[in-house]
């Protein structure tokens, strides 16, 4: 990749700051700069409803807690309430489908914790959603996510999946895989209740969140594929093969701000696998 790199996701919902856990960010605006010059406050316009700031801890799984905050984002300005919605759920939901993708390309593919925020948009319009109180992906009353060990079980347990197709590929894997998944994230329940009703993930997301797929689009800016058409993002996070529809980064900039200005709100993903990214 060279040149522009840029992908959002723009729904029909708040701003939404993210930001260091327990540190208060002034966001009111400043005409005169001085805030930020000092580096030390974030500066804007504009300032709607967000959920709290979730920590990932020992996960790789931003892009789901990223996403979920744009959901119940969405879902407040909906006027259907605030709700904690489980981002575990959405991980684990994700890791079947990893799994799926690269044990049927033999082991030619990603297989790791990363992601994209269609990701999560995708799951919900498939697997449905579960509150945090439903599902937490803590068992045994743990309070910290750590899924050093669990990765590195399921990495071990598909790559000897792929190792034994020569006498065919079992179809009784799965249950090998979902058992790893019960045993560091719990097992997920069919049925929960909300408000003193019975859902299944997928009515929960269908007839409470009232979540629809199609308030969400997919926008990226790349210099080696034509503009205002759509294209397959060639990142190694994008395992899902989704598309985003490519804009000068110009226009990007433009509606963000656009988006910004009228209540809306703005999902970024960053590659972390390119050389340009650095984390300090």
């Amino acid at each position: 990749m060279k040149n522009y790199f840029a992908l959002i996701i723009i729904v029909f919902t708040s701003l939404s700051l993210m930001a260091q856990p327990g540190k208060q960010y002034d966001v009111t605006p400043d005409p005169t700069g001085v805030k930020a010059a000092s580096g030390e406050d974030f500066v804007g316009a504009k300032k709607s409803f967000n959920t709290g700031i979730k920590d990932q801890q020992r996960t790789s799984t931003c892009w789901s807690f990223s996403t979920t905050s744009l959901v119940e984002s969405q879902t407040y300005k909906n006027r259907l309430g605030a709700y904690d919605l489980s981002e575990m759920y959405t991980v684990r939901c994700m890791y079947l489908e990893k799994a799926k993708n690269y044990i049927l390309r033999q082991g030619h593919a990603q297989f790791s914790e990363g992601g994209l925020g269609h990701d999560l948009i995708r799951s919900y319009s498939t697997y449905g959603a579960l509150t945090q109180q439903a599902y937490s992906g803590l068992p045994n009353g743990e309070q910290l996510y750590d899924h050093q060990l669990m990765f590195k079980a399921l990495n071990k347990y598909v790559d000897s999946v792929v190792k034994s197709r020569g006498s065919g590929l079992k179809a009784d894997w799965m249950p090998g895989y979902q058992s790893i998944l019960d045993n560091y994230m719990g097992p997920l329940p069919q049925k929960f209740t909300y408000n003193g009703q019975q859902y299944t993930p997928t009515s929960f997301s269908k007839s409470v969140l009232k979540f629809n797929a199609d308030d969400y689009v997919n926008i990226t800016s790349f210099t080696h594929h034509p503009f205002y058409q759509p294209f397959i993002l060639e990142v190694p996070d994008n395992f899902s093969n989704g598309a985003y529809y490519n804009i000068p980064l110009n226009d990007m900039i433009q509606l963000v701000t656009q988006a910004v200005s009228n209540g809306f709100s703005v999902l970024w993903d960053t590659d972390v696998s390119n050389p340009g990214f650095n984390g300090k």
